[in-house]
């Protein structure tokens, strides 16, 4: 049951940070603390969505402000190197897209 919640508040986080602004305003607020649950998520063994969804909700992530997200960017690559040898390819191939997504960071910092 705990690992259908985990995935439930998982997927209700992802849609707030993609698609919802006075929800994306909490999110922005509290970018660090989400970041941190979210790092320890993508290592979750129990359920392999519930450490994709926590991947997808990283890469939603990467496009929050520059000043909130930048201090996390190396913790967040770190991590997600150990998803890229996940057993699951599903989880693999979002860990790709995540590294690209928080590994650009620096460089959209240069174009403001």
């Amino acid at each position: 049951m705990e690992n259908d919640s985990n995935w439930e508040v998982l997927l209700w986080l992802l849609d707030i940070i993609v698609s919802s602004h006075l929800g994306q305003e909490a999110v922005v607020e509290n970018a660090y603390i989400i970041i941190n649950r979210l790092l320890v998520l993508i290592s979750y063994p129990h359920m392999m969505l519930v450490r994709e969804t926590a991947i997808q909700c990283l890469v939603a992530m990467s496009a929050l402000p520059h000043t909130r997200i930048y201090p996390m960017r190396s913790q967040v690559l770190r991590a997600i190197s150990n998803a890229l040898d996940d057993p699951k390819r599903a989880v693999r191939q979002e860990a790709v897209r995540c590294r690209q997504a928080w590994a650009t960071i620096a460089s959209r910092s240069l174009q403001y």
